[in-house]
Order: C-alpha cells, then sequence, then structure tokens
C-alpha cells in the first residue's frame, strides 16, 4: 500500500512520470510474463529433478532443483558439470531459454511501454 502512494506521489515528476508510466502501460504484459517465466522455471527444475536426481544431490527433489535452478538463472552453474554430457546440453538449453529468451521477452515489454509512455 506504501508502494502505490510512492508511486502515485513520484508520478508528478517529469521524469520519474515516464518511469511510472512506463510500468503502468507494461503492468498486464509483465503479469503474463511473470506467469510465462513461472511455468517455464518449473519445467526446468522438473525436468533436472527427473534426469539427474539419481546422479546429483543439486536436483535430488524440486524444491532443492527449484533453487539450483534459481542459482543458475543468477549465473551459478553446478559443479563439475561439464563432466557429464547431458548435464552439459542441460546447463546450455537451459540458460539459452531462461536467460537470452526471457530477459529479451522482459526487455521487449519495457520497451514497449516506455515507447507508449514517449
Amino acid at each position: 500500500l506504501m508502494l502505490l502512494r510512492i508511486l502515485h506521489a513520484t508520478a508528478v515528476h517529469p521524469r520519474m512520470g515516464v518511469l511510472v508510466g512506463t510500468l503502468y502501460h507494461g503492468l498486464n504484459d509483465l503479469w503474463h510474463f511473470s506467469l510465462l517465466f513461472l511455468i517455464v522455471f518449473v519445467f526446468f527444475s522438473y525436468t533436472a529433478s527427473w534426469l539427474f536426481g539419481d546422479q546429483r544431490r543439486e536436483f535430488v527433489d524440486m524444491t532443492r532443483s527449484m533453487k539450483t535452478q534459481f542459482d543458475m538463472v543468477l549465473g551459478n552453474l553446478p559443479t563439475d558439470f561439464i563432466d557429464d554430457a547431458r548435464m552439459v546440453t542441460y546447463v546450455l538449453f537451459s540458460m539459452a531459454v531462461m536467460f537470452f529468451l526471457m530477459l529479451n521477452f522482459l526487455l521487449a515489454i519495457v520497451v514497449e511501454g516506455y515507447m507508449r509512455v514517449r
């Protein structure tokens, strides 16, 4: 509630108004992006748990798999993943999808919202 008051108050300033307007115009798309990101994130976590659950302790259950997947999105790759060809393929594919594609989707949403405001 306090954040909404701050956003409403800062919308009066010309430059901050552009930022608030960008968020406002991209809110619907950001909601759909969040759903898509969650679906893809859970899919990759489940796939890693299914493929590597019996071999690697990082993917034993869904909780650890999701934590490891989140660490991978932040750039912390699993230890010694280069030893297994399937693991290398999984890491490269998940990084390509989660980082490059999803980040570009998010950037496109923000730029489109900015273009509407300007």
